[in-house]
């Protein structure tokens, strides 16, 4: 692959990051591959749907980004990437929009990761209209079960309250260092 075409890749991926539709456009229009990888082996898709924008979402899959896609390393398709981006501080709400465009346009709705599991892992903890949705269009929660046991569900829930409790302690010792840095002024 030739120097230009691999620049012209890293342009759209940052055009992704940076969620610029215009240069995403002017990319594509200039015949970027879309089903490119970054350094990184992620595809421009893959990093769209994590970020949970589905314009570019959009923009990408209509110039022609295959819908199943697998990143190298992790082997996660859009789909699991835009769950398990449901769960690193993004807008839950912009990964379930997300979330049903994939599903709805036709991603492969138990596709495992390298690790076995599928978006309704991803999303089972921060996004319970992801889980709910993708229950009920027929997602597997990983390769082991096909339903999530009783086992699991405690588990989730002691992650959910272990999830709350450290928000909750973070949240009480940045208003202890509000409070110091307002007294000192």
């Amino acid at each position: 692959m030739d120097r230009s075409k691999i620049n012209k890749l890293e342009e759209l991926i940052n055009a992704v990051l940076f969620h610029d539709l215009q240069l995403a456009r002017a990319l594509i229009h200039a015949r970027v591959n879309v089903n490119g990888k970054n350094c990184m082996k992620v595809s421009p898709l893959c990093l769209a749907a994590a970020m949970g924008n589905l314009a570019m979402v959009k923009l990408l899959l209509k110039a022609g980004a295959r819908i199943n896609a697998r990143e190298d390393n992790l082997r996660a398709t859009p789909l699991i990437r835009a769950a398990w981006g449901s769960r690193h501080g993004l807008n839950a709400d912009r990964s379930f929009q997300v979330i049903k465009y994939l599903v709805h346009a036709g991603a492969q709705l138990n596709a495992r990761d390298r690790f076995g599991h599928t978006a309704l892992f991803g999303a089972r903890s921060e996004c319970r209209q992801a889980v709910a949705y993708l229950t009920n269009k027929g997602c597997i929660l990983d390769s082991k079960s096909h339903v999530i046991s009783k086992e699991m569900r405690g588990r989730m829930m002691a992650e959910d309250i272990w999830q709350d409790m450290r928000t909750q302690a973070y949240e009480n010792q940045w208003d202890k260092y509000r409070v110091e840095v307002l007294r000192s002024l």
